[in-house]
C-alpha cells in the first residue's frame, strides 16, 4: 500500500501506513508554520481498504502548528477507498468447545488495557446483524 502525500507547490512523496502519513502532516505544518505560511495540504489514498490498529489523531490543541495547514484527505477515486479499524479474527484461534456445537474465540487483552470494543461481525464481507 502505497499513500500519496501531495503538498502544493511539491512533489508527492509515498508512505506505506497512515501513521507515516500523520507523522509527515504534523512535519509539514511545522515547516509551514516556522517558515509562517499557511499551506494547503492534500492526502490521497489510493482505491483500496486501509486498515489501522489505533487511531489517528490530528489536534490542533495538541499541535497547534495544524493551524498553518488546510488538510484535505480524499480517495483517489471517489467512493473506493475507505479507512478501517477491522481487527481480523483468524479461524485457527477459534476453539471448539467440547460437548457443544460452538466455537469461542479469545480477544487479545494488552496488559493494562481493556480488552477490544467489539461493535460488528462480518464474515466474508457481510455484516451479520
Amino acid at each position: 500500500m502505497a499513500i500519496t502525500l501531495k503538498r502544493s507547490m511539491r512533489q508527492p512523496t509515498d508512505h506505506e501506513n497512515l501513521a507515516s502519513v500523520r507523522e509527515k502532516i504534523l512535519s509539514a505544518a511545522k515547516e509551514a508554520k516556522d517558515a509562517g505560511r499557511h499551506d494547503t495540504l492534500e492526502v490521497v489514498l489510493p482505491a483500496v481498504r486501509h486498515t489501522i490498529s489505533e487511531p489517528i489523531v490530528l489536534s490542533a490543541k495538541e499541535n497547534p502548528e495544524l493551524l498553518s495547514l488546510d488538510i484535505t484527505i480524499r480517495g483517489a477515486y471517489a467512493g473506493q477507498a475507505a479507512i478501517t479499524s477491522l481487527v481480523r479474527l483468524d479461524s485457527k484461534a477459534f476453539v471448539k468447545e467440547e460437548g457443544k456445537e460452538y466455537f469461542t474465540y479469545q480477544f487479545e487483552k494488552k496488559k493494562g488495557e481493556k480488552y477490544p470494543r467489539f461493535r460488528d461481525l462480518f464474515l466474508n464481507f457481510r455484516r451479520i446483524p
